[in-house]
């Protein structure tokens, strides 16, 4: 099952395909083309290859008339895997084909270390592919919310990679995790949070409730983490029954009638706590009664 730290990107990218482009310049040292518009394309490298071969994203720049100005390939590399030097010349390769335009591979990576490996030139004996890597540790992280609101989602990237406790960044990033949550949900603010220090995360609640957000999130409800304010065992279990439903509808597992009721009947809190941890990885209602 995906973590958040290789999802979280790439729905970005997904949602905002000029993210990529922007990401391409700011470790490319190419000129990038001219182009009309961004849009994200199928991300199938197959060719007549039967293996199916999928990249994580597929960015096409496109002239005013549609024709492709330069595919790029993103990749988010949490790890070096000696596989990928393999199948990132079969990529590019199957795309170039497909799309007739020049291609880059840029591959998002979370440090300085496996960024350095996935930019190493790959050379396949008739010809080389030369891997663009971005580190998200690179990014500086914003100390100013207008400057945070105007590139959202490189704010949110750069706070949760520099793994802040500079009370002015994450000042700044607050509106903007707010405005996300209102708009898609609280997947970023979730992929924020996990990356923080109990510092951190401490004084971000409290600017949350300064600047009046509900964020409407498990890990964010004080309910959730220390039960109701009176204690009472009763708000207890109801409050993670919901925290447990809430985080499988965000990531979209199915739950039978059966499932949804055995789930909301439990009064084990330490069964509800197991089921909430394993909520946040699983990939089917199986997984999480297994």
């Amino acid at each position: 099952m995906p973590s958040l730290e290789h999802e979280v990107p790439l729905d970005m990218i997904r949602k905002t395909p000029g993210v990529a482009v922007e990401m391409l310049g700011r470790v490319s040292t190419g000129k990038l083309p001219d182009y009309a518009r961004v849009r994200c394309d199928s991300g199938d490298a197959t060719n007549i290859n039967p293996a199916e071969l999928r990249v994580d994203s597929l960015i096409v720049c496109e002239d005013a008339d549609g024709n492709p100005q330069l595919a790029i390939i993103v990749e988010v590399q949490l790890r070096t895997a000696q596989e990928k030097r393999r199948s990132w010349p079969q990529y590019a390769t199957n795309i170039h084909a497909r799309l007739g335009c020049p291609v880059e591979l840029l591959v998002v990576a979370p440090s300085e270390s496996v960024a350095e490996w996935c930019a190493t030139t790959i050379d396949f004996g008739c010809g080389e592919v030369r891997p663009v890597a971005l580190p998200l540790t690179r990014l500086e992280p914003y100390t100013d919310p207008d400057d945070a609101a105007r590139h959202p989602d490189f704010a949110i990237l750069a706070a949760a990679a520099s793994r802040t406790e500079d009370e002015t960044v994450l000042k700044a990033l607050a509106p903007t995790l707010n405005a996300y949550i209102k708009s898609a949900g609280p997947r970023y603010a979730e992929y924020v949070y996990a990356a923080l220090s109990p510092r951190a995360k401490k004084y971000l609640e409290g600017a949350v409730k300064l600047d009046n957000m509900d964020y409407q999130m498990p890990i964010f409800q004080q309910p959730f983490r220390e039960g109701k304010a009176e204690g009472r065992a009763e708000g207890k279990t109801e409050a993670k029954v919901e925290s447990i439903l809430q985080a499988l509808d965000i990531r979209a597992i199915s739950l039978s009638d059966a499932d949804r009721e055995r789930i909301s009947s439990c009064t084990e809190l330490g069964t509800l706590d197991m089921w909430f941890v394993r909520a946040l990885t699983v990939g089917s209602a199986e997984e999480l009664f297994r």
